[in-house]
């Protein structure tokens, strides 16, 4: 009885939970109206049709859309704000915002807990702009910009000091910046796509951030990182970056960053460091650049190993004599290493050195590099391994790794071949006319 009696004292005592009120809202219907009236964590759901923005929301509710369901804005400023934490926003297109500089799609102004999900973004200036705030989630959402210069753009996803949120799997196409970071500290950035835009994705005076997973394609730079710190960059897909001045990956003026696992193919420079310190570059692979690694004078405390270098034009190009290629114990796979392991522990008997009068020549005539990988520059490189030709500033990698053992080195030893044919040829000859004689 007194069991009986306690646990109904308690379930008088506790609240009983309340189910969020559902409304249903058809074209035609005022949305401003509806989010203003609704009672907080009421869910809202927009039929298929068009309904008229700007909008915005100022206590927590959900604002799902089926599909076909379209907020358009005027033209002028934002097209829905958010400034209640707890908010959420799925499956709805939203477009045309204004074009000022940070007129956007979906504005989150010093809120907190917001979650955007599986909306679709397109003819806007930005797309989501988050200001303040933070732990929000914003995933699955596709954002398209306008299809002129990127000059004339915004960017698709900006956020501006604002922390510990996670952008997840979104796909942003024609934007000027994929992901702008200002002041933002302590977010994470997954498995995101980027293609057609300046930069893939941009730090500024931001710290203790993670990019990993993400694809960034034809861009005119996969990462720009400026002004920033303690970041975590690594299996990011960086491809493709091949405007005269683009880069996989630029760091500028940048501390504490790890680089690792990264593929980085196919672009005019992989990955430049420049005023740049403490920066651990480890197991990338950086195949098929016209320059694959570049720094700058002033950057220090690089540390490279386990990195594959393969099938690049020149693999480095660096402007301080014996700048260290490896980590002080491990170094890198070089595809224009050659060497000997004699005691087998993995480490090439030879240091690495990655200067080469080719690439001094590209340098100064780009077109050169037409002839890369052709017999007579190959020929060129392995004579100039024996007398060394480049005056200017080289890299070392003292703990290369070994190249796995191979049979033959045809285009090495073709000169000695050559003069073995030309004797043999002689020798017949001569025989020939003793025996006519």
């Amino acid at each position: 009885m007194k069991r009986c009696f306690f646990l109904l004292l308690l379930l008088a005592i506790l609240p009983l939970p309340v189910q969020a009120e559902s409304m249903d809202l058809h074209p035609g219907e005022s949305l401003q109206k509806v989010l203003d009236h609704a009672p907080p964590y009421a869910e809202i759901n927009l039929h298929p049709g068009l309904y008229n923005g700007s909008v915005s929301i100022h206590h927590p509710v959900t604002l799902k859309g089926k599909k076909g369901a379209v907020i358009v804005g005027n033209k002028s400023g934002h097209v829905l704000s958010i400034y209640s934490n707890d908010v959420i926003v799925q499956g709805i297109e939203i477009k045309n915002s204004g074009l000022a500089s940070r007129d956007a799609a979906i504005l989150v102004d010093s809120a907190r807990n917001v979650k955007l999900y599986q909306n679709i973004l397109k003819e806007n200036h930005t797309g989501i702009f988050i200001k303040g705030g933070g732990r929000h989630s914003i995933q699955h959402n596709s954002i398209h910009g306008r299809d002129e210069h990127f000059s004339k753009r915004g960017n698709g996803i900006y956020l501006l000091a604002t922390d510990q949120n996670n952008i997840s799997n979104n796909r942003l196409t024609n934007v000027q910046d994929g992901i702008y970071v200002d002041e933002s500290n302590s977010n994470q950035f997954l498995k995101n796509q980027v293609a057609n835009s300046r930069y893939a994705m941009h730090f500024m005076y931001s710290k203790t951030n993670e990019a990993g997973y993400n694809t960034f394609r034809s861009n005119i730079n996969g990462f720009m990182i400026m002004e920033s710190s303690d970041l975590t960059i690594h299996r990011n897909k960086l491809e493709k970056h091949t405007n005269f001045r683009g880069y996989g990956a630029l760091i500028y003026n940048s501390q504490d960053i790890d680089f690792d696992q990264n593929e980085i193919t196919y672009n005019r420079t992989g990955l430049s460091l420049q005023k740049t310190e403490n920066v651990t570059v480890t197991s990338n692979q950086f195949n098929g650049n016209t320059v694959a690694f570049q720094a700058d004078k002033q950057t220090t405390d690089v540390s490279l190993s386990n990195n594959e270098f393969a099938g690049n034009i020149v693999q480095t190009q660096v402007e301080r004599d014996r700048f260290r290629l490896d980590s002080g114990r491990t170094g890198n796979h070089w595809d224009d290493y050659r060497s000997y392991d004699v005691t087998g522990d993995g480490i090439g008997d030879v240091p690495y050195q990655s200067s080469s009068g080719f690439s001094e020549l590209i340098n100064k005539q780009p077109p050169m590099q037409f002839f890369f990988e052709s017999p007579a520059m190959v020929l060129w490189q392995s004579v100039e391994k024996m007398f060394p030709i480049s005056s200017g500033a080289s890299g070392i990698d003292q703990f290369p790794i070994a190249q796995e053992r191979q049979t033959s080195h045809p285009l090495i030893f073709s000169p000695i071949l050559l003069i073995i044919t030309i004797l043999f040829f002689r020798w017949v000859r001569k025989a020939r006319l003793s025996k006519n004689l």
